[in-house]
């Protein structure tokens, strides 16, 4: 199943989010990848907006979002923010908590 949703920032730039997701696998572990992967894009738009990642960020890795917001959920890790700014930093997996 495909899952989309426009965002939208306060200048009236619009985009669209869209992540695959196996049907077969729908489980509430997907569902929050999803969401923790949403929440991955907005805060790169809004790093955009603020001019502290360059433009176009997001459409180059959008595919890393999705794997950071699956390590996030697989460790059952509690601060997305912070998670976040260490993986924008370049931490390696297992070094977060």
């Amino acid at each position: 199943m495909q899952q989309k949703m426009e965002v939208k920032d306060n200048l009236g730039n619009r985009g669209f989010l869209e992540f695959e997701i196996p049907t077969e696998n729908q489980t509430f572990q997907n569902r929050k990848v999803i969401m923790t992967a949403m929440e991955f894009s907005r805060m790169a738009g809004i790093l955009e907006t603020l001019g502290n990642v360059p433009e176009g960020y997001f459409p180059k890795h959008k595919l890393d979002f999705l794997n950071w917001s699956k390590e996030f959920v697989e460790n059952d890790l509690e601060d997305a923010v912070l998670f976040f700014e260490k993986k924008l930093e370049g931490e390696k997996p297992g070094t977060i908590k």
